[in-house]
């Protein structure tokens, strides 16, 4: 399953296109750490998130628009990164996907399909609490600062046995399992959401090696 993250760590003001590149930095390094990670640790990068706000308000484009065309470059990063992260940071990811899946479906299970998925729209992402939000940038600046060159690749084979005998013992059948990586229909959205949460749940549950182990394989072939 693959996501698409929150925006709101972006804001573009009346005047934002009379700001300078400069002034843009300052902002952003003081708007999340996310961001003073990533200007420390891909300069590069963090460069192009500026030139996107800088070019695209001093060329008057809509603001939804500049603020897509960045987070694009940041969540490509931090997907990136994330099988290379910290196993506690891996895990602490995985609870707060538990999480953020939970608050969209107290609401609106078709949206927590969208949303796990990664066919989540704005209008999805916006019924995600803003503490939530706030974790995941928190997360992103963990993520990137965690992140190594490589990890090794071990059998995995019997955690995942363990989680599908924990998913059995729940209620889900091997037809089931194939919804993740299947067509969905649109009557099987709300148990998709429901098998999805139970998933990332049961493997936050395992011991935190396994746990992490899982999640990095899982977010490698994401």
């Amino acid at each position: 399953m693959t996501r698409v993250t929150s925006g709101d760590e972006y804001a573009i003001g009346g005047d934002g296109g009379r700001l300078a590149r400069e002034d843009w930095d300052k902002g952003l390094q003081k708007a999340a750490l996310v961001y003073r990670v990533m200007k420390e640790k891909y300069p590069q990068l963090y460069g192009e998130i500026l030139d996107t706000f800088t070019d695209g308000t001093i060329k008057g484009a809509p603001q939804a628009q500049v603020i897509a065309e960045a987070r694009t470059k940041l969540n490509s990063l931090v997907k990136a990164r994330l099988p290379y992260a910290d196993d506690a940071v891996l895990v602490d990811f995985g609870r707060l996907v538990v999480d953020q899946y939970r608050a969209l479906q107290s609401q609106d299970k078709g949206a927590c399909y969208r949303f796990a998925s990664g066919q989540g729209d704005q209008n999805v992402i916006r019924l995600i609490p803003k503490e939530l939000t706030e974790r995941e940038l928190e997360l992103n600046a963990r993520i990137i600062s965690s992140s190594r060159t490589q990890y090794g690749a071990p059998n995995n084979d019997k955690a995942w046995e363990k989680i599908v005998s924990r998913l059995t013992s729940r209620g889900y059948s091997a037809k089931d399992l194939q919804l993740l990586t299947g067509t969905v229909r649109t009557t099987d959205h709300a148990r998709y959401c429901d098998l999805a949460i139970v998933l990332y749940q049961e493997i936050a549950n395992l011991p935190p090696i396994e746990a992490a182990a899982l999640l990095r394989e899982f977010f490698a072939s994401s």
